[in-house]
């Protein structure tokens, strides 16, 4: 018999049983089986599928590429060399906080674009990008990278210091639309402030530290004469004047100054000024510059009374 008896229907199993067979004889010794032999099932392991076709991939397109960084101002210059060079680092941070930022301002209806001059009590709502960080950039030129119609948006220049002051607690980005800008969060903002980020020894950022002013002993001939021929070529610049700038306890090293006298005490030719200056001085040189308020009297403004100029319009 075999498995498949457990499975007959109850009319066979009542019909009358055959008459047992004699048991065939065995040899000698041999025990008989003790139950129902069973077979294995015939199992043959199925073919496996072919794998199905997978078309290639076709080619990414190219990502589109971003304007080359050419520094335009002293700013721009010091950050990118801090993006390879630690140690300009430094020195970026303090024309972070020293230099002028450009801020793109919320457009009011019926309110025309380009340039706003900030006044006291005025109210000042700033664009932010999608991810609520606030956009900040060195010139007027890194506006035009994010495909900005400078013309119809509202913006101003304000010093990175009292901006930062300003939006303590805030994310901003520098640069955000071109190949060469920095994140600035807000950590590190307030690490700035507080002069956290220079070397020890250095005063804390918003301090005032005493500096010595005098003419450099090493005269930058080559600088000057490309100062002299950009500064014929605009007739607002008056008179330019040099001096060098030390920190009177020498935790840094000394910069120039260029300083302009103009007839309209517009500073906007200083964006021309970067490749000028920047193809006329070492790596590690470092040059700072300004507008001369003729009616200020500061000390450092009536300096420049005491020299002569390194170039004068006749």
């Amino acid at each position: 018999m075999g498995l498949f008896d457990f499975l007959k229907s109850k009319k066979d199993s009542a019909a009358p049983a055959a008459p047992a067979s004699a048991p065939a004889p065995t040899e000698a010794g041999a025990a008989a089986p003790a139950g129902p032999r069973y077979k294995g099932a015939s199992y043959t392991s199925p073919v496996a599928p072919e794998p199905a076709h997978i078309p290639a991939m076709p080619p990414l397109p190219p990502m589109p590429q971003l304007p080359p960084f050419e520094p335009v101002n002293i700013l721009e210059q010091l950050l990118l060399h801090a993006a390879t060079q630690p140690e300009a680092r430094p020195d970026f941070y303090r024309a972070l906080l020293g230099e002028e930022l450009i801020l793109v301002m919320v457009p009011k209806e019926g309110e025309p674009g380009g340039e706003k001059q900030p006044t006291e009590g005025m109210e000042i709502q700033l664009q932010v990008l999608n991810d609520g960080k606030i956009p900040v950039f060195s010139s007027v030129d890194r506006m035009y990278e994010g495909n900005m119609e400078v013309d119809s948006v509202p913006y101003l220049r304000i010093r990175g210091l009292e901006f930062f002051q300003m939006v303590q607690g805030a994310e901003c980005a520098l640069n955000p639309f071109s190949s060469v800008g920095k994140l600035l969060p807000a950590e590190e903002l307030a690490d700035l402030l507080a002069g956290r980020l220079f070397p020890e020894g250095d005063a804390a950022a918003g301090q005032n530290i005493p500096v010595l002013l005098g003419q450099p002993t090493d005269y930058p001939t080559q600088l000057l004469d490309a100062l002299r021929t950009f500064s014929a070529e605009k007739p607002a610049i008056q008179a330019v004047y040099l001096a060098q700038v030390q920190l009177q306890d020498n935790s840094a090293p000394p910069r120039l100054l260029l300083a302009f006298h103009t007839d309209d005490n517009d500073a906007a030719f200083l964006q021309e000024l970067g490749p000028v200056v920047q193809g006329n001085i070492s790596d590690h040189e470092l040059v700072d510059v300004l507008v001369l308020d003729p009616n200020s009297e500061e000390p450092l403004n009536q300096y420049f009374t005491t020299v002569e100029p390194v170039y004068k319009r006749s």
